[in-house]
């Protein structure tokens, strides 16, 4: 929800990073089975935002707890064609 009311108050120029935060989780003693497979969490979520961007049923998850019935309670600021379609890179550490 923040970053859509950053969005909004943006008029739409947001760009949203997505990381694995894994040296903050260990360090603050947070660390749990999503930082065993940094890169499926990682890849999971991107994967969910964009369902839920493009208004579509949520994918099933391993790493993540989130029904496949979500959906946003407002409507994105973005057009549907700056959604990617195809598979952004992800780095590995």
């Amino acid at each position: 929800m923040e970053a859509a009311a950053l969005d909004e108050a943006s008029g739409g120029r947001l760009k949203l990073g997505i990381s694995t935060a894994q040296w903050n989780l260990r360090n603050l003693g947070e660390a749990d089975q999503r930082t065993q497979r940094p890169y499926t969490s990682t890849v999971e979520a991107i994967q969910i935002i964009r369902a839920l961007l493009r208004g579509d049923p949520v994918p099933p998850s391993e790493q993540f707890t989130v029904s496949t019935q979500a959906r946003l309670d407002f409507e994105p600021l973005i057009p549907e064609e700056v959604v990617p379609k195809a598979r952004v890179p992800a780095y590995d550490e």
